[in-house]
């Protein structure tokens, strides 16, 4: 039986397709961005992993409010004024194994999706799509993220999907070939019994020519008559 769908941290299997991960499944990429918050500035660290919960202890948030030991995408915000730094914010966008994983119907994406924890009263999720890509480039928070939603994209030479072969698709029935054998012994014996009886016999009239023509005839009538007395 074909396996349709397998995560894990070698393969991923879906939509009849393969992707060979390891290489990014062994990653543990951290994501980070700032922006000009007068008159702080906000820090965004996202670190994630696709495969296991976040090894990395800098990685798991700060002692005093970390994220979940099962966190497999962590994000802290930090506020920074001058000298002095404060955590805003300690988010768990993904734990535990996906929720969901499906393949682009041409095999060129990948889409993971992970439920997170409830975070100020909004259920968390995190969607990560691997795209196929020639040359690695780093994962990306993608501008459509929003406060119950991270997006993150990523493109490798491992998001390009290997077409797995079909199994059992395009094979025959035990039904079906015993009609095709039945069929084509009817064709051969029609075909090579008419022209053996056309060169041979030199039986040219239709359908005197078909082989055994008047048995099959006189079969057929006695069958119709025998019909016909059982209905009266």
């Amino acid at each position: 039986m074909a396996v349709n769908n397998v995560f894990n941290c070698d393969t991923i299997v879906t939509g009849g397709f393969s992707f060979a991960v390891t290489a990014l499944m062994a990653k543990e990429p951290l994501l980070a961005t700032s922006r000009d918050t007068p008159p702080a500035t906000t820090r965004t660290d996202t670190a994630f992993s696709l495969c296991e919960p976040l090894r990395q202890d800098a990685h798991k948030g700060p002692k005093e409010y970390p994220c979940t030991s099962d966190a497999r995408i962590c994000q802290v915000q930090t506020v920074s004024l001058g000298a002095s730094s404060v955590t805003g914010a300690v988010k768990t966008w993904a734990v535990g194994a996906p929720k969901t994983f499906s393949a682009a119907s041409d095999g060129q994406s990948l889409s993971i999706l992970f439920d997170g924890q409830t975070w100020g009263g909004v259920a968390l999720e995190s969607n990560i799509t691997l795209i196929c890509a020639e040359t690695y480039s780093d994962p990306v928070i993608g501008p459509s993220s929003s406060e119950s939603l991270l997006q993150i994209s990523w493109k490798s030479e491992a998001a390009c999907g290997t077409r797995n072969p079909s199994k059992g698709k395009g094979s025959m029935s035990g039904t079906g070939l015993f009609t095709l054998f039945i069929f084509l012994g009817l064709f051969f014996y029609v075909t090579i019994g008419s022209a053996f009886n056309i060169l041979v016999k030199r039986i040219n009239r239709f359908p005197d020519f078909l082989p055994n023509w008047y048995f099959w005839e006189a079969l057929f009538l006695r069958a119709t008559q025998r019909n016909r007395y059982e209905r009266i």
